[in-house]
């Protein structure tokens, strides 16, 4: 759900209106866009015609606010408030150029912290780490609330560790968990793990991973989760059957496992670019979990013959 926090509106007096005689103007355009966004906030998005309807809404409350002059105009909300309609969007271009600028005038308006959030986003998208990271440590220096600190956080150590700053990745991660303890953020300690080459602590914490997530949907599948690259999803899902393999009692169940690791470091292999830094050891996770699932086929009992 859309979600734009503002403080509460100060009644203007006659004074005010002779002071700055457009203030009047801009106080209504600004009720105005906080009707629109209203409106949009009944749509939760949780079927196609409330998805393209929302959208629809965003796209009209945008127009309207570009016609208001929102990303130049004196009054901060609205530049605010246009910067979360083009990040729901996901216009990561156009949120960059409005909400860069409005934080850098504006660091300690009680909107910015939402619009610190936006830009983090839009920075990973658009593949520019460092200028998220920074987006992450402003918001979490003025961001209180527990699960809100914990996204941020999975999100951070997420970045550190593409960049391959594995021990602050690590220590991001188990403070995200020590706030608000959940599968997302032991997934990604659990690939961090074994990115600095320690498979079995990996797979100890994939495995606390899967006792706490969804058996079905993971929580790396979510709806509201997104990968950059988009193939780094195959190397979770790889330490999910893994995580499986080591927990079943069934030779049979284990082999089918390990199989499915192994299909899913390949697919890692097969879409990543030629300069990923985790390619080879890509290669030899899908290498080790051939030889695991080898080694359960040869443990399978053979079946008794007919005479």
């Amino acid at each position: 759900m859309l979600s734009f926090l503002t403080g509460p509106a100060l009644a203007r007096d006659r004074w005010d209106d002779a002071r700055d005689p457009a203030g009047e103007k801009r106080a209504a355009d600004l009720a105005t866009a906080r009707r629109m966004l209203d409106q949009i906030e009944g749509f939760d998005g949780r079927t196609p015609t409330q998805r393209r309807l929302r959208r629809d809404l965003l796209q009209s409350l945008r127009q309207t606010l570009t016609t208001m002059g929102a990303e130049s105009s004196p009054e901060p909300a609205l530049t605010f408030l246009l910067g979360r309609v083009l990040h729901e969007l996901d216009d990561d271009g156009a949120t960059i150029r409005v909400l860069a600028p409005a934080v850098a005038r504006h660091p300690d308006h009680p909107q910015a912290t939402g619009a610190y959030l936006d830009l983090a986003f839009a920075f990973a998208r658009t593949r520019k780490p460092e200028r998220e990271i920074e987006m992450y440590d402003l918001y979490l220096e003025r961001q209180l609330h527990p699960r809100a600190r914990q996204i941020a956080l999975s999100n951070r150590a997420e970045t550190n560790m593409k960049l391959g700053k594995l021990a602050l990745a690590i220590d991001d991660y188990r403070e995200a968990i020590l706030v608000v303890d959940e599968p997302l953020a032991r997934w990604g300690l659990a690939l961090t793990l074994d990115r600095t080459g320690d498979l079995s602590a990996a797979l100890a914490e994939a495995g606390r991973a899967l006792a706490i997530d969804d058996p079905v949907l993971s929580a790396f599948d979510g709806p509201n989760v997104f990968f950059v690259p988009d193939y780094e999803r195959s190397w979770y899902h790889a330490l999910r059957a893994a995580a499986q393999a080591r927990a079943s009692e069934l030779p049979e169940h284990r082999r089918e496992r390990w199989e499915t690791a192994a299909a899913m470091w390949a697919e890692f292999e097969a879409r990543a670019t030629s300069d990923d830094p985790w390619l080879e050891l890509a290669r030899q996770r899908r290498a080790y979990a051939e030889a695991q699932s080898k080694t359960q086929k040869a443990r399978r009992p053979a079946r008794p013959r007919r005479r």
